[in-house]
């Protein structure tokens, strides 16, 4: 999860984890600047997540924010991309 990032910066990450078996896909979440700030607070508490556990990690944080509190942790990153759609 990336907060913050200009372009330079989400296209560096998108081209460093982008390989021959996975796709990064990127999503901009437009929010409010309070849910915003939560967001900030609750991704720094919580750390760097491993690696193989990544949606995992964004979908409880994700799930802790107000009007997202239907999100349902999954260990599947596509399963969370739906929520999205």
């Amino acid at each position: 999860m990336l907060y913050s990032a200009n372009h330079k910066v989400s296209d560096f990450h998108t081209r460093a984890y982008a390989c021959k078996t996975c796709d990064v896909i990127l999503q901009k979440i437009e929010l409010i600047s309070e849910v915003a700030e939560i967001a900030l607070e609750l991704a720094m508490s919580n750390g760097a997540a491993s690696p193989a556990l990544c949606a995992l990690g964004k979908s409880k944080l994700i799930g802790k924010l107000p009007r997202f509190r239907t999100i349902r942790t999954t260990y599947f990153t596509q399963l969370l991309q739906q929520h999205f759609w």
